[in-house]
């Protein structure tokens, strides 16, 4: 029988979509086969988040904020000239959001910390017969991750300088012999914002959703589970990870993404005519929020969703994922609004996964269905 419109989010025998697991690690490979034995793939996807750091977070916590940095980390495309999906993490927990970014940063094939100083190259004062270069962050992290920490902190200089490069997708080079040089922005840059800490939270959160396109808001999860999880693993009686608790060693996270990186993916006409209505019907409500960037991440974000999800073909599942995060941000920002999506909750069983994702896509459909394609 045929399945209702919305149940997107089921096993790929029945959607009859097309797995390359070729080449994969074992580790990965075997949570693949448990989990989409009787789930869909994106119910992999987020056991696979949910097993991120768990030497200071229980699996469960953030799974959304870490599934976006995986989604960013198999954006990176070694012999693409468009730059990698770029994050901004809304937060409350600088401490935690500081913790994740750092830490899942690691899987990156580059990852460059927090810098002081400028990010742009400048010439260095060795023998004139040559054309030296220092090099500046930006060019040390092409093809990995630029971590500029917390935005807060920036300098105004050093803000603009970063808005100039996401902006116009490259990096500045020093002048040579008078003529403007410039190399392509291939490195994704990761921050974390606190609007309460920030001098004119108006000001900077107009200029963060242009440029980021999707800001990524935090969850509030601090509970005592957390606070007990916590005291454990740093207590000097610390028990022994269970061998039987699901972690992809990082050696296997970073192959399997090194494979993501080399693959391209291409959208169905399905996938993405949602994706163009979904974001014509957005902008034309939500103006202030969705600028012609959010719909370039919206396209990154479903297309690394398929590729983490190993397939070839981005499918309507992978865009409604994209739109999911999106109107987590939106919710967070600008409130639930005539039509609320159903509230984000925290899973703690993948079995349930994919039940509030079709639920997610039922709403999406509808609301979608409010507008008339022939005006918008």
């Amino acid at each position: 029988p045929q399945l209702p419109r919305h149940h997107l989010f089921t096993t790929n025998d029945i959607r009859g979509a097309f797995v390359d697991l070729n080449l994969m690690p074992r580790p990965i490979q075997k949570l693949y086969r448990l989990i989409c034995g009787k789930n869909s793939d994106f119910a992999f996807v987020f056991a696979l988040s949910s097993q991120l750091c768990q030497e200071f977070i229980p699996m469960g916590y953030y799974v959304y904020l870490k599934m976006a940095m995986l989604a960013s980390l198999a954006s990176i495309e070694l012999d693409e000239l468009r730059p990698p999906i770029s994050l901004c993490v809304l937060c409350n927990d600088t401490y935690i959001a500081h913790r994740l970014l750092y830490s899942v940063g690691q899987l990156a094939p580059r990852f460059v910390g927090p810098h002081n100083g400028k990010q742009q190259a400048v010439v260095s004062p060795l023998p004139a017969h040559h054309t030296w270069i220092a090099a500046s962050p930006l060019i040390l992290a092409q093809q990995g991750i630029y971590y500029v920490g917390d935005w807060n902190r920036l300098l105004r200089d050093q803000c603009e300088e970063l808005e100039k490069c996401i902006e116009n997708a490259s990096v500045p080079l020093p002048p040579q012999r008078g003529e403007v040089n410039e190399q392509p922005l291939e490195a994704s840059i990761w921050t974390y914002w606190q609007p309460e800490n920030a001098a004119n939270q108006t000001t900077a959160f107009a200029k963060l959703c242009p440029i980021f396109g999707l800001p990524l808001c935090m969850d509030e999860q601090v509970d005592e589970v957390l606070w007990d999880y916590t005291l454990r693993k740093f207590s000097e009686n610390a028990p022994e990870s269970d061998p039987h608790m699901l972690s992809i060693p990082d050696e296997h996270m970073r192959e399997f993404l090194s494979l993501l990186q080399q693959r391209k993916v291409e959208f169905t006409p399905e996938a993405e005519s949602l994706l163009r209505k979904y974001y014509l019907v957005s902008r034309q409500e939500r103006s202030t929020v969705f600028t012609s960037k959010t719909y370039i991440v919206l396209k990154q974000f479903a297309e690394s969703f398929a590729k983490l999800g190993m397939r070839l073909k981005v499918l309507e599942a992978d865009v409604v994922v994209a739109i999911f995060h999106c109107e987590h941000f939106v919710v967070s920002v600008l409130g639930a609004g005539k039509h609320p999506p159903p509230a984000v909750i925290r899973l703690k069983v993948v079995s349930k996964v994919d039940k509030y994702m079709n639920e997610f896509a039922r709403w999406l459909f509808e609301y979608l269905d409010l507008h008339d394609n022939n005006d918008l």
